[in-house]
C-alpha cells in the first residue's frame, strides 16, 4: 500500500490498531473494504487480500477466547497459536502471562502486552501479577475501578510491607466491590468489626463506616 511506503498507517492498520480486536470489529472492517471494493476505490486483489487477513484475525480471536476458559497445557496452546495468527494483539499477551504464573516468559508477556497497549486493564493487572509492581496494580484500577482484583492484590502488597491501615482501607474497597477474599483480609485486620461486617453483608454491602472513611480519604 501506497500509505505504507509513506509511513502513514495503511488500511489494515487504521482497520485493527485498536485493542481488543472483536469479531464484531472485523465485520465492520469487511463491511468496510466491500463498500470500497465496490465503489472501486480499491482493487479486488487487495480486497480479497485483506478480508483474507481479517478473517485470520477473527480465529486468532476464536482461540484466544477458547484459551480463557482452559487452564494449563491446554489454554496455553490455544493462546500460542492465537499469538501465532496475530502477534499484534495485547489481550493474547496479557492471557499468556496469566498462563504462565511465576516465570521469566509470564513476565516477558505482561511487559509485551503493556507495550502494545499500556490502557488495557488485563496488560496492566498480568504485568502487575508477573512482577508486584503497585504502580501495574494502581493502574489497573484506574482503568477497571468496579472490579476487585487489583485492590486486593494492593491490599496484600501493603499488608505484607507492613502498612496495615493502608492494607486495610484496600481490602475495604475490594471487599466493597465484591470480594471475598478481600473481606477476609479485613477481617483479619480488624477482628473487632467482625458484627458490623456481618451487618453490611446482610444488607446494603456497604463497609463499616471507619473503612469507608478510610476509604475516602485515601483516594481524595
Amino acid at each position: 500500500l501506497q500509505s505504507t511506503e509513506k509511513g502513514e498507517p495503511s488500511a489494515m492498520e487504521a482497520l485493527t490498531r485498536t485493542h481488543p480486536l472483536s469479531s464484531e470489529r472485523i465485520q465492520n472492517a469487511e463491511a468496510e473494504l466491500a463498500g470500497k471494493a465496490a465503489t472501486g476505490t480499491r482493487s479486488t486483489p487487495e480486497f480479497d487480500r485483506l478480508v483474507r487477513i481479517l478473517r485470520e484475525k477473527e480465529k486468532a480471536q476464536e482461540k484466544h477466547q477458547q484459551a480463557r476458559q482452559r487452564k494449563g497445557g491446554e489454554g496455553l496452546a490455544l493462546v500460542d497459536e492465537a499469538i501465532r495468527m496475530d502477534p499484534t494483539q495485547a489481550p493474547f499477551f496479557a492471557t499468556r502471562s496469566l498462563l504462565r504464573p511465576g516465570t521469566q516468559e509470564g513476565r516477558t508477556d505482561a511487559e509485551t502486552a503493556v507495550r502494545l497497549d499500556p490502557g488495557l486493564y488485563e496488560a496492566q493487572l498480568s504485568l502487575g501479577l508477573a512482577t508486584g509492581d503497585a504502580q501495574a496494580f494502581l493502574k489497573a484500577a484506574a482503568l477497571w475501578p468496579s472490579n476487585p482484583e487489583a485492590p486486593l492484590r494492593l491490599g496484600q502488597i501493603a499488608e505484607k510491607q507492613g502498612r496495615r491501615d493502608e492494607a486495610s482501607d484496600w481490602f475495604a474497597r475490594a471487599a466493597q466491590l465484591g470480594s471475598r477474599d478481600a473481606e477476609s483480609a479485613w477481617l483479619r485486620l480488624n477482628p473487632s468489626g467482625r458484627c458490623r461486617a456481618a451487618r453490611f453483608r446482610a444488607t446494603s454491602g456497604r463497609l463499616p463506616a471507619r473503612a469507608r472513611r478510610r476509604g475516602r480519604s485515601q483516594h481524595r
